[in-house]
């Protein structure tokens, strides 16, 4: 047996394992459903951390981690979505005919139709704020750790929108993505780049920033359906 036929064989258990509870209505599984989808309340205290942080003494010190956690998430994000878009597509386990699973309660069966499951952009973008909450405070790392993993995506696992495997590697993605702006550098210069513009050009800089944060809370939820787009475009499906 591959190592491929392992993985594959540990996702279609958890799936179907989960499958089972996900599948019963309740008041427990619908509240999970709406988790899935309330991208601006899971993503509020990572932005809530920076917006606090950013107005913080030490401002110097603490801006260039700012700066450069955010860059981050945005290398995080671009880089899920490239291998999302570039690597073969995988059904979602609640799409993948072959599990035969039931479809979780609160949900229709047009959910993220059409969408490649691996890497979960949600895990990387997520797994590259915390390494910024990390950066700025261990206990709020830890905290905001526990956060993503319990809120964001532990309930994707459940409602059957993504595998292990895809959580795993989206985590992998986003981790490389902060460390990579986070340490080094390349990290220094962004840092020291950055601040230099808020101070020179606060009124720009200031809004180019909440636009950021207003991407960020959902999710760059445009950003990836225009990413569809291109893709089926490049594809030749328009």
């Amino acid at each position: 047996m591959s190592i491929v036929d392992v993985i594959t064989g540990f996702d279609a258990q958890v799936a179907h394992a989960l499958n089972v509870y996900a599948a019963r209505p309740g008041t427990f599984n619908h509240l999970v459903v709406l988790l899935t989808g309330a991208d601006v309340i899971k993503m509020a205290p990572f932005i809530a951390i920076v917006v606090w942080f950013w107005n913080r003494p030490p401002l110097s010190a603490h801006r260039h981690i700012v700066l450069r956690g955010m860059l981050g998430t945005l290398v995080a994000f671009v880089a899920g979505r490239i291998l999302q878009v570039g690597l073969p597509p995988r059904l979602r386990p609640v799409h993948d005919a072959a599990l035969g699973l039931k479809l979780p309660a609160f949900t229709s069966a047009e959910t993220l139709g059409g969408w490649s499951s691996f890497p979960s952009d949600h895990a990387a973008i997520f797994a590259a704020a915390v390494c910024l909450a990390f950066a700025l405070s261990r206990v709020l790392g830890v905290l905001t750790a526990l956060h993503a993993f319990v809120l964001v995506m532990l309930p994707r696992l459940y409602v059957g929108v993504h595998y292990p495997t895809d959580i795993i590697a989206g985590c992998f993605v986003g981790v490389a993505g902060a460390l990579a702006v986070l340490v080094g550098p390349l990290g220094v210069w962004i840092g020291t780049t950055g601040e230099r513009l808020a101070v020179r050009y606060p009124a720009a800089f200031h809004t180019v920033a909440v636009f950021f944060l207003i991407q960020l809370a959902e999710m760059f939820h445009e950003a990836r359906e225009y990413a569809s787009v291109l893709k089926g475009l490049w594809l030749g499906k328009y």
